[in-house]
Parts: C-alpha cells; sequence; structure tokens
C-alpha cells in the first residue's frame, strides 16, 4: 500500500491531501474519490456557504468522517473490476447512505453537501479509479440527468439534456467534457484564473460555463451532421510564469489521459469491460471524441494529445484532435 501511496501522491490535488491527512483512516485513494465527488458537487449546489474552500474545509471535520468513509466505500465497491456491486445493492447503499446523512447532521450546507456528493456517485458510469497505478487523475463518465436540476434553473434556454459529460480530476485542476451528440465537435480550453478568489468565483460556474459553451457549439452545427461539445479545464492560480505554463500544458496531458481512460481498448479491458461490447453502464460501446483547440492550447499540445491517443490505443488518434500543426486546417489562423 505505501508503494502505491508513493506512485499516487504527485498526482493528487491539495484537496484530496488535506482530506486524508484530517481522516487518516480514509487514505489516499479514498480520500482522492471523496475530494473529486466533493469538487463535482459544485456543479449541483448554489448554496452561499458552499463555496469550494469553505465545501472542502467542511468535510476535514471529524463528524464528517463515517460518511466520507462509507461513501468512498460503495465507490470503490461499485466500480470493483473483478467483482463490482450490482445495480440493486448500489441503489440500496446509495439510499443508506442518504438516510445516514439526515439522521446524522442537522445543519442544512452540511445535509445540501454530503446529498450531493451521493447523487454525483449515484450518477456516476464508469471511473477510472481502479487504474491508480497508471493514471495522472480521476475521470468520470457521468449520466446527464445529474444535471436536470441546475439546467433547468440557470441554463432553461438548453432545450436538452448532453448526450454526454466526463469530469477529470487531479492535481491543481478540475475539467468538464459536454457534449449534445454522439459524434459532436468542440473545444477544449484551458481556464487559468489569476488568484484565487478568482478560483474559487470559477468553480462556482465551471460546469455552467462548459454547458452554455457545447450548447452554442450545438447550434452553430445545426447545418452539419456534428454535434456540439466543449470541454474546459479549470486550473489554480500559479505563483509564477513557469509554474502557470507547466501546470496549463500538465492539465491538458492530465485531462486527456483520463478521457483515454475511459474511452481506450486497453484500459476498458483493465476496468473490467470489453471494448467491443455492444452497452455497458453507459449505455453503448466505446465512446469516439472529437476535440478542437481552445484558449492556453499551443501546437504542442495538440501533437502531444494525438500521439497520445495513438499510443492508447484509440481508434481514430488523427481525429481525436483537429488544427494540428503539420495537417489539417489551423484553426487560429482561419477560424
Amino acid at each position: 500500500q505505501l508503494a502505491n501511496d508513493l506512485r499516487r501522491f504527485k498526482w493528487l490535488d491539495d484537496s484530496a491531501l488535506s482530506l486524508a491527512a484530517a481522516h487518516p483512516s480514509l487514505g489516499l485513494e479514498r480520500a482522492e474519490s471523496t475530494a473529486a465527488l466533493a469538487t463535482l458537487s459544485l456543479a449541483l449546489l448554489d448554496h452561499p456557504l458552499l463555496s469550494r474552500n469553505n465545501m472542502l474545509s467542511l468535510l476535514e471535520r471529524p463528524a464528517f468522517a463515517p460518511q466520507l468513509a462509507a461513501l468512498s466505500d460503495v465507490f470503490a465497491a461499485r466500480f470493483d473490476p473483478t467483482s463490482p456491486m450490482d445495480d440493486a445493492a448500489f441503489g440500496a447503499a446509495i439510499d443508506d447512505f442518504d438516510k445516514s446523512v439526515a439522521v446524522g447532521f442537522q445543519a442544512e450546507e452540511s445535509r445540501s453537501l454530503l446529498h450531493a456528493m451521493g447523487r454525483c456517485l449515484r450518477h456516476t458510469m464508469r471511473t477510472n479509479a481502479p487504474l491508480a497505478e497508471s493514471r495522472r487523475a480521476l475521470a468520470l463518465r457521468l449520466d446527464p440527468a445529474l444535471f436536470a436540476q441546475p439546467i433547468s434553473q440557470h441554463a432553461p434556454h438548453v432545450l436538452q439534456l448532453p448526450y454526454g459529460v466526463f469530469f477529470v480530476a487531479g492535481r491543481h485542476f478540475s475539467s468538464f467534457h459536454v457534449r449534445f451528440a454522439d459524434v459532436a465537435r468542440g473545444g477544449l480550453r484551458v481556464v487559468a484564473p489569476a488568484d484565487s478568489e478568482a478560483h474559487v468565483a470559477e468553480s462556482r460556474r465551471h460546469f455552467l460555463e462548459c454547458l452554455n459553451l457545447a450548447w452554442a457549439q450545438q447550434l452553430k452545427n445545426k447545418d452539419i451532421p456534428e454535434g456540439g461539445s466543449k470541454g474546459v479545464c479549470l486550473v489554480t492560480p500559479g505563483s509564477s510564469s513557469k509554474e502557470r505554463a507547466e501546470l496549463l500544458h500538465g492539465s491538458v496531458k492530465a485531462t486527456i489521459d483520463g478521457m483515454l481512460d475511459l474511452i481506450s481498448p486497453g484500459a476498458l479491458a483493465r476496468l473490467g469491460e470489453a471494448a467491443e461490447a455492444p452497452a455497458d453502464r453507459v449505455g453503448r460501446g466505446p465512446e469516439q471524441i472529437y476535440l478542437g483547440p481552445d484558449e492556453n492550447i499551443t501546437p504542442d499540445d495538440i501533437d502531444w494529445v494525438v500521439h497520445r491517443a495513438a499510443e492508447r490505443g484509440y481508434a481514430r488518434p488523427a481525429a481525436f484532435m483537429s488544427s494540428k500543426p503539420a495537417e489539417g486546417i489551423n484553426h487560429k489562423e482561419f477560424g
């Protein structure tokens, strides 16, 4: 276990490390999944006391230890490649978790946060969590129904649920990718807030920004066969220009690797899912993702993404990201 923890340590966000320190019995892997579910839950919450920083501080309190341990145990059991928890047992376990929260907490913000984390897990369809020895970040493929309520409340102009949503959480970044059709195209951008205050604000609207951009692309693509999509990677502020540049490029690589963990044949086999299967929890066979460059994506990033997709055995690596420097149309030059 120590060897596994040492391998994972450099890829873990400070939020996961802080949770592991506050609740030693969790361990690093369970703290990582807990921190990711908490960060994801910001997409569902509209509570003045639940900013990203306040939320993570709240979870470090001793009273939360039993619920966090229970939720992370369900997460691990559900996605155990050798013996995954079945649907009935999984649903019952989440129901039991919700009941324990209702009984164990009086404060509205505590209940809201934990219930939101439970909903995030209930709607997680696939994760790369079992690939702990090789992955750079924790990636989740989510059931878009998770976002029905925030979309109806805050984005009523979006007239349909997304087709698919990915969420990736890693060291000093988190990313969403939203698409409105099976075959959909749109850019990947990196948002780098100037300071911690701006980062807290961006964290609140991270999903909605990605959603709105994907919907705008869906409308733009109305006359072509492809639907619209968007990826938004949000990074924490760096202390120097060099650190910022390393973080921008590193977050792109970790986001892409996390998504490839959930769509490339070799990784799917290691997760216990046959890549050629006609359907699984996601409701279909292997997914195809088509990206383009957007803000803070460089030609070197584009080359790395395509080469990495080929290394990982992705079915159509050359199509994984457009605007490659040596071929295709340069979007930055021609639009």
